[in-house]
Parts: structure tokens; sequence; C-alpha cells
């Protein structure tokens, strides 16, 4: 911009076009800020859309099943049980599943409990359409000889809810939290060691839970969350034997139509 002298030898703040300067700065300037204050506007809408997303992704899956066929077991046994032989060869068999079917999960050793009974579980987390959830359900179910494996994925206005509860570091002990969900009336429960953490996952198959789940949140002392989505329990409560003719179609229909990845998954136990 070029600045002219006017009749008194003064600077003007006016162009060789007759154009205030200073006006047109102005102008410049806060039609800068609009845009700026517009663009971080829609940056912050796709950031928090993308979180949204992947929050609700369809995929997300939850699969509980456990290497226990023994009945009566106390809590501390439990606990000790998931150290145990079978346990680790379950979280095995589930690691080599999924690279054999090109999947990544979380694999996490977690207690399931509910009202007369508690067992050592698993609990695989991770981004797994229809078919291989129901696959790796039904191929963990048969390995592990159970009458049934439950899985949950994340589904907008699904028919069921999961509900996430975090315990801090002032957290009771896990069969003292089992105590608690059950004074709470939450039957069925998942708990997950995390750490100096506690994890507990409620399915909520039939609804009407959550007033439970909020006492519970508060005696705990918890976080909560929950998610909509699908559920299905695989398998037989009968016996292991009538579980397997619901297994074994599931998994001939998997077989029979996708390709395994061979190489570098190793062997099943």
């Amino acid at each position: 911009m070029l600045t002219v002298l006017n009749d008194m030898g003064s600077n003007t703040t006016k162009n060789i076009f007759g154009i205030d300067r200073n006006t047109v700065s102005a102008k410049f300037s806060s039609q800068s800020a609009k845009a700026l204050i517009l663009c971080l506007g829609l940056l912050l809408f796709s950031c928090v859309t993308v979180a949204q997303q992947r929050a609700q992704h369809p995929n997300d899956a939850f699969l509980f099943v456990s290497p226990n066929t023994a009945s009566g077991l106390s809590f501390q046994r439990a606990v000790r049980n998931l150290r145990s032989l079978d346990e680790i060869a379950l979280i095995k068999a589930a690691r080599g599943l999924l690279c054999r079917i090109e999947a990544s999960a979380r694999i996490t050793p977690a207690i399931g409990s509910w009202s007369d009974g508690v067992e050592n579980s698993v609990l695989i987390h991770g981004p797994l359409d229809v078919d291989r959830i129901r696959y790796l359900s039904a191929m963990l179910g048969h390995r592990a000889h159970q009458k049934s494996v439950l899985y949950f994925r994340k589904q907008p206005n699904g028919p069921v809810t999961m509900y996430t509860m975090r315990l801090g570091r002032r957290r009771p002990s896990l069969e003292k939290t089992a105590k608690i969900l059950e004074k709470s009336g939450i039957q069925f429960r998942t708990l997950v060691p995390f750490g100096n953490r506690t994890i507990v996952y409620i399915v909520d198959l039939k609804g009407g839970l959550k007033p439970r789940v909020d006492i519970a949140a508060r005696r705990l002392n918890a976080k909560s969350s929950s998610a909509m989505g699908s559920s299905e329990v695989i398998g037989d409560d009968t016996s292991a034997e009538s579980a397997e003719q619901v297994y074994s179609p599931i998994i001939k229909q998997f077989e029979s139509t996708h390709v395994f990845k061979d190489d570098g998954c190793g062997t099943l136990p």
C-alpha cells in the first residue's frame, strides 16, 4: 500500500486509489476473525463427530467366555484360576483364532459372577462384525466345553443395553464389589481387574436394570455409562453336549464362506 502527502505535508491514511487503509484493515481483521472462528468451529464439530462415530462404532463388540467347567468355586479360587492353565489356554486359543480371521481385539482375564456362583472368565473386546463375533463365540464355547457364551455389540438404538461401571483406586475387593452389586439387585455381572482399578460390565438382556445400576454405582462410588446394542447367548444352558448342536452349524457356516490366514498364527492349544 502507498502513502501520499496531503496539502499540509502530513501523511494521509488513504492510498493512491483514495481508499482509507484503516477502514480496509479493520474490515479485513473482522472478516479474518470471523473466518477463523468458523474454521475452528467446523474443526471442533468434525472432531466431536469422529469421536461419536468411534464411540458408537457398530462393530465394537464384547465377548464373555469362561474356561471353567467346575461348580461350587469360591471367589478366592476363581481369582486364583485367572492364572490357571485353562485360562491361559483359552486366551491363547482366542489370540490364535483372531489371527486366523485377521481381526484385532483386546483379551483380558475377568471374573464372571452371578447370584449363586463365580468363575474365572475372559473378556474379548474389539471391532468384530456379526459373523466373526458369532464364530469366535461358537469356537471358544466348543473348545472350552461351555454350555453358553455371551456377546454384546454396540448398535445405535439397539434393543439391549450394556452398562459399564469404573471403580477408582479406593475400590473394594472384587468379592466385596460382587456382594454390593448383588445387594443392589444386579444378578449377573463381569468384573475386570485393571491395574489398581476395577471395571464392571452388566449386559441388561431383559431391560429395567438402570435404577439398580444407579444404586450400585452410588454404593461403589463408581462412574457408570451405558451403550445400546444387540446381544446373543450362544449355546444351550441344559448341557455342554446340547450346546455343541448350536456351536457346530455356526462354525461350519463361517468356515465354508471365509478364507483363513495361517502364516504366523501358530497352532491352537
